[in-house]
């Protein structure tokens, strides 16, 4: 089927573009060294924060070749070389799947056909040519420009309060305030108020008030839905406010344990963070509930949940409580103790309180004790077999570092961590186990090949 030439130029250049149920206008100026150089989407200021760059920073059909092209050609040279020629890399990327925005794609594509340890830069894409980034222009209620930039969360950053304002000023219907239980049949995500001749948009959530929870309307749903989680876990706390309360006061068979770790952690932080991982626990599978009967499940769920998340938590706490106190004994008895203190303190910002997500795993709590015992062992066996020792902790910290590198990748790209990237960690728990303390016995049979094995696999599936 032939197309004429306005055809292609409308498909390789559209006028307009759909983000989020709206379309907006895109504009063309081709001069270098002027502002407008590329491509500019126009954006009303009260859509600001409906607007993300996810999809946005992969242009239009007419640019997107020549950006690709660009990106491969200043890949640092050990990289480049092995994508030659540079079109059929191109070709390549084209037909890979979008992860989201073109910069985790393409550090996506990178790891898996290039190099899996590459580490992609914000530099790397602050010195893409000016035509091949998107503008953003903020445009007021008679389409005149207010803001123009490069950086979607710099305008973001600097409009955020007149977009929020402009939100806070429309009082929409779902709004309530002093709320402890759960409020209504359904909380919508996306909410609208008609005011004049205009819609606005916005996104609502329970907001955790402390003594009490409110609906509340955000101008960004990722926003939205943080409020929201945190709404949940407050009204699941309020439903169990009376045993929370008993148990941040420290039951008896847990005092001795809190004691002990107080020289690691406050208590009031530590009672804090137990209280925050019993309602994590029991929220995980309806941190997202929008509907009363969804609620009511989570509930139902709960009430035979927490008599057995509680038990678990005093016990192994317990146990994690006494293999602390005998590291902390054994520390001030051995001369040598110099030259693990960088381990040990590692090992046990790993394994003690506070116990934080994303990385602490709830089903991971039985194991830190003999985690813990097998550091222990390994302080006790050091100067017998110093050369073993060595030669096990560098097969660790050579796994390690690649797990850390890898994760602060994630991290320092905004990407989510994947699970299996949580679940390696505490496989390197048990291989520390597998090294120095092989009389506790691993969970799973555990080796440094098996595990620089898992790795590779990891890189290929979660790349």
């Amino acid at each position: 089927m032939r197309h004429s030439a306005q055809d292609v130029t409308e498909i390789a250049y559209p006028n307009k573009i759909a983000v989020n149920e709206y379309e907006y206008q895109l504009k063309y100026h081709f001069e270098p060294n002027h502002p407008r150089d590329g491509l500019t989407i126009s954006i009303p200021l009260p859509h600001l924060n409906l607007v993300d760059d996810i999809h946005l920073d992969w242009l239009v059909p007419g640019l997107l070749r020549e950006k690709i092209t660009w990106a491969f050609k200043n890949l640092p040279k050990e990289q480049r070389r092995q994508c030659i020629p540079v079109k059929d890399w191109v070709d390549k990327f084209l037909d890979y799947h979008r992860e989201k925005s073109f910069k985790e794609t393409f550090t996506r594509f990178t790891w898996k056909f290039v190099d899996p340890n590459f580490m992609m830069t914000e530099n790397f894409y602050d010195s893409l040519p000016t035509h091949l980034k998107i503008k953003y222009e903020i445009v007021n209620d008679q389409g005149k420009m207010i803001d123009l930039n490069e950086n979607l969360d710099v305008l973001k950053k600097e409009n955020q309060k007149i977009v929020k304002s402009v939100v806070e000023r429309i009082k929409f219907d779902i709004e309530q305030l002093g709320m402890t239980s759960w409020p209504m049949e359904n909380i919508p995500l996306k909410v609208k108020k008609q005011a004049g001749n205009r819609v606005f948009e916005g996104y609502a959530a329970l907001v955790d008030n402390q003594e009490s929870v409110a609906i509340e309307v955000f101008d960004n749903p990722r926003e939205a839905e943080k409020q929201h989680q945190q709404g949940i876990k407050r009204l699941v706390g309020f439903h169990y406010k009376e045993r929370l309360k008993r148990f941040k006061k420290i039951p008896p068979d847990l005092t001795q344990a809190v004691i002990v770790l107080s020289t690691f952690i406050d208590t009031k932080e530590l009672m804090e963070n137990l209280e925050n991982v019993i309602l994590n626990e029991l929220i995980k599978n309806f941190s997202s509930a929008r509907k009363e009967s969804e609620f009511e499940k989570l509930l139902a769920n709960s009430r035979h949940e927490l008599p057995r998340i509680l038990d678990h938590l005093i016990i192994q706490l317990n146990k994690v409580a006494d293999e602390y106190q005998s590291i902390q004994s054994l520390k001030q008895s051995m001369k040598y103790i110099n030259e693990l203190e960088d381990d040990i303190e590692e090992q046990l910002e790993i394994l003690l309180p506070p116990y934080e997500a994303p990385l602490f795993l709830f089903s991971a709590l039985s194991y830190i004790p003999k985690y813990l015992q097998a550091l222990k062992i390994r302080i006790e066996k050091y100067p017998h077999r110093f050369e073993h020792d060595q030669d096990c902790i560098g097969q660790y910290n050579r796994l390690k570092n690649k797990w850390v590198e890898k994760v602060m990748g994630f991290v320092g790209n905004n990407m989510d961590i994947p699970e299996p990237y949580i679940h390696f960690q505490w496989q390197l728990q048990e291989l520390r186990v597998s090294f120095f303390a092989q009389e506790l016995k691993t969970a799973h049979p555990i080796s440094i090949q098996r595990l620089d094995k898992s790795w590779a696999e990891l890189l290929k599936q979660h790349h």
